[in-house]
């Protein structure tokens, strides 16, 4: 496994499709720092899939500053966080790029042919998908963290906050892209997964307060919407952790399962 590992992550570095993903996180960005500076009120200055359920905030907001006049970089790694729509949807896109094309070009049989076991193929995927999605994720709260401090300042920073936020936020993003491997898996058109990873994305626009609910409760994309629309508690925190961690085991074990039944040609 160590070698289809290493093979997987070769590509990736070459991959010009990933630099270009990498790009496109750069303009919410842009904007999110374009708007904070030419318009500096405060408000909310970008907002995507945003609802509001007994006074709580759910979905993605940028600049969302509680104090406009004591700004420091933590300020603007949770402001980052607003980039998680277009994360999410590049995530999708990542995933069928790195599991469909498999099934297209038929490399996945060579490799059966060359030996390795199916397992190793399927869980190599998984791995090099989470390293691909946590440079994907934390490259622009990182860049926005650091052009915040030079802009502000670095201090109030809590390392224990934000240490807590950003474990349960990448085990939710894990979570996600532990069920889009699956399902790219069974799909194998990419296309589709895309329009199924829209159609999740936009999903609370169609729901009821009380489905909404339940989608944060249970769903790794709901618990991404509940974090990001306001800091949680710490029993909140846990519990979607731990849904998260429930969901990579499962899909995970699935999605071995079938590749190990699948006629593959």
């Amino acid at each position: 496994m160590e070698n289809l590992i290493k093979s997987e992550l070769y590509k990736l570095r070459k991959s010009k499709v990933f630099i270009k993903m990498l790009l496109i996180t750069l303009i919410p960005l842009l904007l999110g720092l374009g708007l904070h500076i030419f318009k500096s009120q405060g408000d909310e200055i970008l907002s995507l899939i945003v609802t509001f359920i007994n006074n709580r905030k759910y979905g993605f907001t940028m600049n969302d500053f509680s104090n406009i006049k004591n700004l420091s970089a933590q300020d603007f790694l949770f402001s980052a966080i607003g980039f998680t729509a277009v994360t999410y949807m590049i995530l999708v896109y990542f995933v069928g790029n790195i599991v469909v094309d498999e099934y297209v070009d038929k490399t996945i049989m060579h490799k059966i042919n060359y030996g390795y076991s199916r397992t190793s193929i399927y869980i190599s995927k998984l791995i090099v998908s989470f390293i691909g999605i946590s440079i994907i994720a934390l490259f622009p709260i990182i860049l926005n963290t650091l052009i915040g401090g030079l802009m502000y300042e670095f201090g109030n920073f809590d390392i224990l906050k934000i240490s807590k936020f950003l474990t349960v936020y990448m085990l939710l993003l894990y979570s996600s892209t532990s069920f889009y491997v699956l399902l790219a898996s069974i799909m194998k058109i990419k296309s589709e997964l895309m329009g199924f990873g829209v159609l999740i994305l936009l999903l609370p626009a169609f729901l009821t307060e009380k489905n909404v609910l339940y989608l944060t409760k249970y769903i790794p994309y709901g618990g991404i919407l509940d974090i990001c629309g306001k800091y949680p508690s710490n029993e909140v925190m846990v519990s979607l952790g731990l849904n998260a961690i429930i969901v990579i085991i499962i899909t995970s074990t699935l999605g071995c399962i079938l590749i190990n039944k699948q006629d593959i040609k």
